[in-house]
């Protein structure tokens, strides 16, 4: 972990790694993946074998290699002179992702960098996703295309408004979960 933040009871699993990100209360990052340069929403679970964000090399540059703005070079045979030179150019800016609250990534999904996937997005196992989603889709395959929403727009917008992502556990634990629509009628009487 660098330069990073877990909320609360956010949790890493084994030989993750997550890089100058936020990973939300209850979110759970699963074993061998990687995160960079993202925000991660509450409640969101992200599968085995993952790669969020990270760098991507120019591909209208000379070359795509980190040599160039002077990466890794300290075991190059090189002299003091060219390695200033190189260290001395600006790298890429990196390309912050984002991923909302309540949001299932499959094993093995690669998200590009710069990429918004959505609250209560479902991304299914070994797609790769290359632009923003939309709330509540579900997309699959290489590249991410949209399968179905999970919910009508109706209960998508009230949804979106009612965050229930926000609230306590002891508020969340008198939910039935189960029934969608009974959750946002209980919610709103509640004024939540």
């Amino acid at each position: 972990m660098i330069d990073s933040r877990i909320e609360g009871d956010g949790e890493l699993g084994e030989f993750s790694c997550i890089n100058r990100s936020q990973l939300g209360r209850g979110s759970h990052l699963g074993v061998q993946s990687y995160v960079a340069d993202a925000t991660i929403g509450r409640f969101t679970m992200i599968g085995s074998r993952v790669s969020i964000g990270g760098f991507e090399h120019p591909t209208s540059w000379l070359s795509v290699a980190a040599f160039q703005w002077g990466q890794s070079i300290a075991d190059y045979e090189i002299d003091i002179e060219s390695a200033l030179r190189l260290q001395s150019n600006s790298k890429p800016e990196y390309k912050r992702t984002s991923i909302g609250s309540d949001v299932w990534i499959g094993n093995n999904v690669v998200v590009k960098s710069g990429v918004n996937i959505g609250h209560g997005v479902i991304v299914g196992a070994g797609s790769v996703v290359t632009k923003d989603i939309d709330p509540y889709a579900i997309v699959v395959g290489n590249p991410a295309r949209l399968l179905k929403n999970r919910f009508d727009s109706e209960i998508i917008q009230d949804l979106l408004l009612l965050k229930w992502w926000n609230l306590s556990y002891d508020v969340l634990s008198k939910l039935d979960f189960k029934d969608v629509q009974g959750c946002i009628v209980q919610l709103k009487k509640e004024g939540k």
